[in-house]
């Protein structure tokens, strides 16, 4: 969404795309150039063989990048090794909940290891090993929704979006095309406003930090306390799991939208529940938060969000 938000019209059509399966087909086919990355190949489940076969493949199969300007997130070091980009954030505040992640600690270790061991893997892997959300050398730029200046940013241009600015000075052909994309119109926002309490998923189970039963136990007590009629569930677009089947009486929002583009478009509850999902934040710091992480093990939820709405109404604040 964030990409579509910078680019012009022109610009969205005539952009190659490298999707992977976390971006649903429904959103992909709109786009008329596009490659679809297979992770589960056997080349991306070793890190040496991928450092080995990757180069050589994607200077056949993708020869678009190495003659464009290019965006996107940076965890794929595989994919973007060599290359120059600007990185875009994938949801709000992401860069203080990484900060609070074993992500971050592991990319803090890699930068306190003796420097032939970060030499050696640097030669390896490339810059962008163990260096995501803008952090690797080759992140000339940053683009964020807020102002941010993290000293591991330190010598990259800083572009800040303000995305309702940003969606209210858009023609209305580009809001449709935008809208289009997400296969959004007026019957699917009147089925997501229905509900006094809207709940945000998040994809535990697929990130390893529990079961699939352990997190619909989770959900199931959260959906007791509101009462299934008046609930409408938004899973995260990682989150995999089948919502209809375990909540055949509550509403689900099965679109892969972004929380943020369905509030510019008018959506509001009563309240908003999640267990630690930054998206909630993008109602604004005057909604009703109920933030079930704070009745939960810290270790279980600290990969995922702010362990506090303390915390994440403070980042909100802070960042304006």
């Amino acid at each position: 969404m964030f990409y579509l938000f910078l680019s012009t019209e022109e610009q969205i059509k005539d952009t190659v795309y490298f999707f992977t399966k976390d971006i649903p087909e429904e959103i992909r086919k709109h786009m008329p150039h596009r490659y679809f990355l297979d992770l589960r190949k056997l080349y991306f489940r070793n890190r040496f063989v991928a450092a080995l076969l990757v180069p050589a493949i994607r200077k056949i199969k993708y020869p678009e990048l190495f003659r464009s300007e290019i965006f996107g997130l940076d965890f794929n070091w595989w994919l973007l090794r060599g290359l120059k980009m600007g990185y875009v954030e994938d949801c709000p505040n992401v860069l203080d909940i990484w900060e609070k992640s074993s992500l971050y600690a592991r990319y803090m270790s890699f930068e306190k290891a003796p420097s032939f061991k970060r030499m050696i893997a640097r030669f390896f892997f490339g810059d962008y090993y163990c260096h995501p959300v803008g952090t690797s050398r080759l992140v000339t730029a940053v683009y964020t929704s807020s102002p941010y200046d993290k000293p591991y940013h330190k010598g990259k241009e800083k572009i800040v979006m303000r995305l309702e600015e940003a969606w209210n000075s858009f023609p209305e052909s580009k809001k449709e095309l935008i809208l289009r994309i997400f296969n959004i119109d007026e019957e699917c926002m009147d089925r997501f406003r229905s509900c006094k309490v809207i709940l945000l998923t998040q994809p535990y189970a697929v990130d390893g930090h529990m079961t699939e039963e352990e997190q619909m136990n989770v959900y199931r007590k959260i959906v007791s306390h509101y009462g299934e009629d008046n609930v409408v569930i938004k899973p995260h677009p990682r989150d995999k799991c089948d919502y209809k089947s375990f909540f055949p009486h509550v509403e689900v929002f099965d679109k892969v939208v972004p929380m943020q583009l369905l509030v510019l478009l008018g959506a509001g509850f009563e309240r908003v529940a999640t267990i630690n999902s930054s998206s909630a934040l993008s109602f604004g710091l005057d909604t009703a938060i109920d933030w079930w992480a704070e009745e939960m093990e810290r270790d279980l939820v600290k990969d995922e969000g702010f362990c506090t709405l303390q915390e994440a109404r403070q980042a909100l604040q802070k960042h304006g």
